[in-house]
């Protein structure tokens, strides 16, 4: 639920990076690591000095419940 709620704010709101760093991060815990480090990148773009690029080849960054990840919606922006 928060992903789509961050989804919908930077959709709405496309040049303030807080939201695209919330949306990368509720997409990270989904499991959606592409569309995690596209609007992380989105974030860092913004307010470089705030926010960094996440990397999500990490394995502990990684989430092991297989059904969080079938909902992966690309960033507005993508």
């Amino acid at each position: 639920m928060a992903a789509e709620h961050y989804q919908a704010m930077t959709y709405r709101f496309s040049d303030i990076a807080s939201g695209w760093n919330n949306l990368a991060e509720a997409r990270l815990t989904q499991g959606c690591f592409e569309a995690a480090k596209v609007a992380s990148i989105t974030a860092n773009w913004l307010a470089p000095d705030h926010f960094f690029v996440i990397t999500p080849e990490f394995p502990a960054t990684q989430s092991s419940d297989a059904s969080m990840t079938c909902n992966c919606l690309a960033p507005a922006a993508y």
